[in-house]
């Protein structure tokens, strides 16, 4: 299946010399590694949601079954993975 572009453009970025990341949600600023933890996740989230539609099941109910527990010490993993996955879950269907 097709990458978003934001985990292309995570990867330009990580190749760039910088010492800071300046945000426009959460932390105001971040050390570098934020972009490669930010890229390891959606790359991780595509995967387990790639893996969830394999299996079948309701298309309309996949989002609250999606989970990447390797990543779960993530700020806001909790209140945020559901609506994630159903993001991801969508542009596979759409296919932006």
């Amino acid at each position: 299946m097709r990458r978003i572009t934001a985990v292309r453009t995570l990867k330009e970025i990580e190749a760039l010399d910088y010492r800071a990341v300046i945000g426009g949600h959460g932390a105001l600023l971040s050390h570098p590694s934020a972009v490669t933890e930010r890229r390891e996740y959606l790359e991780a989230l595509m995967e387990a949601t790639q893996t969830a539609m394999a299996s079948g099941g309701n298309p309309f109910e996949l989002h609250k079954t999606i989970r990447v527990p390797e990543l779960k010490h993530l700020r806001g993993y909790d209140s945020r993975i559901e609506d994630n996955a159903r993001r991801i879950l969508t542009y596979y269907g759409i296919g932006w």
